[in-house]
């Protein structure tokens, strides 16, 4: 049985998920929350980030004068 190893693609191509140093950060303040995920390669130099974002708030609808074209 062969196994494989995860990789995950990066700016240096795809690498193997554990050659890698995973750090992680929350922001959260009144309108969002935040998660961002950060991936270094060996160097400590940043090869991939993720960012999930959340809107606590909607946004404002677009009123009829601001929708027209003209």
């Amino acid at each position: 049985m062969e196994t494989s190893t995860p990789l995950i693609y990066t700016s240096e191509g795809n690498v193997p998920i554990e050659s890698l140093q995973y750090a992680e950060k929350w922001e959260i303040d009144d309108d969002f929350i935040m998660f961002k995920e950060f991936w270094y390669n060996s160097a400590g130099v940043l090869v991939k980030n993720n960012v999930h974002a959340y809107a606590k708030k909607g946004l404002p609808a677009i009123g009829a004068q601001q929708a027209q074209i003209g």
